[in-house]
């Protein structure tokens, strides 16, 4: 029977893609070629007008008065942020490490898209990869000038030269286990979409690994490439982002199917998102982590959806994970939690790398 003998969660966030003397919030972000971000999904600045926090959207300067007494300007220096760079890499080092002495046969990774898969067509809230194939793509030379679709701001751009093979790579899948998943979460009353094939944008051109994915092997795995199989949620684009408790039910039930698959496999888990963001809520990441640590089902389940809007819903991906390990004998540890505060209004991230096991 297969077994899970390790998990583990990071972000993946493109401000690990730069050195952090970039981290400093700008006054208004643009293109690489000058042009109009996403409306769709738009990187935040100083101009921003919909920056969520709690359960409100503010402008940067209302929420600068807002928080103003927290002084979180004394994290935006340019020692704290490369505190955090190298603190970020540190833990991303033993998280490989770890994974590397334990030896998957496969890792399942649970992250999201960023309108790289779904940008043409259905967009399911949840959906499992089994195609045969799957390619890490090189970036095209009009895709290092210009950007690939929504990534096209500078920080983003750089995300992606990060994700990206400089040849196309052929990632390791198992398609026979993804399809048990499939059928039985299915069984369990879930239904997530089936990917039986990279997707391809109307032209035919096949489409880049959503970078969720790409990270874990390029970043944290250094290329390693353990078999993958990956299972999307739809935390960020409304209006079907599935429910707190749907994702963490829809993780309880991805642990018993994983249990069940009838061959000796040894399995990996991988929360690949988080914590919160665009703007840092340290008591939200904090609580949560120690919720997850506690397996305290009850209290993840019943987090306030409200709460999870804009970036703060990619912890969704760690609820999932934090509910396929539940039935585990395998423990949370936090190895760190950083902060990437880019402003006086807490515009950033919070950084969270763990471990089960």
């Amino acid at each position: 029977m297969a077994e899970i003998i390790i998990a583990a969660g990071t972000p993946h966030t493109p401000l690990l893609a730069v050195e952090p003397e970039g981290w400093t919030l700008p006054e208004k972000e643009v293109t690489v070629k000058g042009g109009a971000v996403s409306s769709k999904f738009p990187p935040p600045s100083r101009s921003s007008t919909d920056l969520h926090y709690r359960d409100r959207t503010w402008s940067h300067a209302d929420l600068a008065e807002l928080r103003k007494d927290e002084d979180l300007q004394r994290f935006v220096n340019p020692a704290h942020h490369r505190d955090s760079y190298d603190r970020s890499f540190a833990a991303m080092d033993r998280i490989r490490q770890d994974i590397e002495a334990a030896n998957p046969d496969v890792v399942i990774v649970v992250g999201d898209d960023h309108y790289e898969w779904f940008a043409f067509g259905a967009s399911p809230a949840l959906s499992i990869f089994n195609g045969n194939e799957l390619t890490n793509y090189a970036l095209s030379d009009e895709e290092l000038a210009g950007g690939v679709g929504a990534h096209n701001t500078p920080m983003r751009l750089a995300n992606q030269i990060v994700n990206r093979p400089k040849v196309d790579t052929p990632y390791p899948v198992k398609p026979e286990f993804a399809t048990h998943l499939l059928q039985e979460v299915i069984n369990d009353h879930f239904d997530p979409a089936e990917i039986p094939m990279q997707p391809v944008d109307p032209s035919g051109k096949p489409l880049h690994i959503p970078y969720a994915f790409s990270f874990v092997q390029r970043v944290v795995l250094k290329d390693k490439l353990i078999p993958m199989v990956p299972v999307l949620v739809n935390s960020y684009f409304p209006p079907i982002t599935p429910p707190i408790k749907r994702c963490w039910e829809f993780g309880l039930s991805l642990g018993r199917a994983i249990r069940s698959y009838p061959e000796d496999l040894k399995v990996c888990v991988f929360a690949a998102g988080g914590m919160s963001h665009m703007v840092c809520d340290y008591d939200m990441d904090t609580r949560i982590l120690d919720s997850i640590a506690r397996k305290d089902g009850h209290a993840i389940s019943t987090e306030p959806d409200e709460l999870f809007r804009s970036g703060h819903s990619e912890i969704k991906e760690w609820i999932t994970v934090a509910g396929i390990m539940q039935e585990t004998n395998l423990d949370f540890e936090l190895y760190d939690y950083v902060t990437a505060v880019r402003s006086e209004a807490g515009v950033g991230q919070g950084l969270a790398y763990g471990i089960w096991k």
